[in-house]
């Protein structure tokens, strides 16, 4: 629908959310309509889980909109993409399609495929209300709410440049007088933001983000994604294969290790036990799980929008 009126430029953002309480999210505070840091953060792409592009997020209006392209669920996995490719106005950027799957019961995938008109400074955002900490060398966030703690791996088609800081830019300013816990601030409180960064310029780019969420007073700890430069990313019983090269076709596929859960996005086809599965094209999904008497298979290909 764009982002008119009170809608915020926020196409192929994401809050995650457990037991009530939001774990990542979309940051900054309504203070008043005309208020700059409602214009220029709180509204503003760069307050949202998304991207920036050099600099640049989303344009205001209904021109500046996103769709969910695709769509499959599954016992184990749910998988959807968005297409936010035609939300950045004049920015050069040309492709911005986002895959997420939910590997239940804990763990979350985005493999964003980007690609612009020239080659761009690309910026991945992701917010919390309370501290994220970056441990740089890993590519590696956590948080924590009241209910759940999480982790995120992070990787790019290139080396990336990841930081942290608790500061609004403009300023969360209470010029309002709003009381907040009994006192009057002159700011709001803080909350904290992370822009993951390649060290240099690019046309294309790749990122995949690994997120895992354990409640609070679980035992189990996170798993240690085994990263093998060129090989497929191992978490838990998952191996997550995607395509992190901009010069070839996007693809990605998340398979279960006993071979009974398999999605495939961008790929003819998939082989799950001694049957082959055809997706019949390569701009679609494919889920097949194999966990009851009768497989589910499903498919979902690139289904544009209808005009009014």
């Amino acid at each position: 629908y764009g982002s008119f009126n009170h809608m915020h430029a926020c196409q192929n953002s994401f809050n995650l959310m457990f037991g009530g309480e939001r774990l990542f999210q979309n940051s900054g505070y309504y203070i008043s309509y005309n208020d700059a840091h409602f214009r220029e953060w709180y509204k503003h792409t760069r307050g949202h889980n998304t991207v920036l592009v050099d600099g640049k997020g989303q344009t205001f209006g209904a021109e500046g909109y996103g769709w969910i392209a695709r769509f499959l669920g599954g016992k184990r996995i749910s998988y959807c993409m968005g297409d936010a490719s035609p939300a950045y106005g004049d920015a050069g950027l040309t492709r911005f399609r986002r895959h997420m799957v939910l590997l239940r019961p804990w763990t979350v995938v985005i493999y964003d495929d980007l690609a612009a008109d020239h080659p761009a400074q690309w910026q991945w955002l992701l917010h919390s209300a309370r501290k994220l900490t970056v441990y740089k060398r890993l590519n590696r966030i956590r948080a924590r709410c009241r209910s759940a703690q999480g982790q995120v791996d992070l990787l790019g088609s290139t080396p990336l440049a990841v930081s942290v800081t608790d500061q609004f830019d403009p300023p969360a300013l209470n010029w309002r007088g709003r009381k907040i816990n009994g006192k009057i601030p002159e700011e709001y409180p803080r909350q904290w933001h992370v822009t993951a960064t390649p060290e240099e310029t690019h046309p294309g780019f790749r990122f995949l983000a690994v997120f895992q969420v354990r409640p609070v007073g679980e035992e189990e700890a996170f798993y240690e994604p085994l990263v093998i430069a060129g090989e497929p990313v191992w978490v838990g019983d998952w191996k997550i294969d995607a395509e992190l090269d901009p010069a070839r076709p996007a693809s990605l596929e998340v398979r279960h290790r006993d071979g009974r859960s398999v999605l495939v996005a961008g790929q003819p086809g998939v082989t799950v036990g001694k049957r082959t599965y055809r997706t019949g094209r390569t701009n679609a999904a494919m889920l097949v799980e194999t966990l009851g008497r009768e497989p589910l298979v499903a498919r979902s290909a690139d289904v544009f929008p209808v005009k009014q």
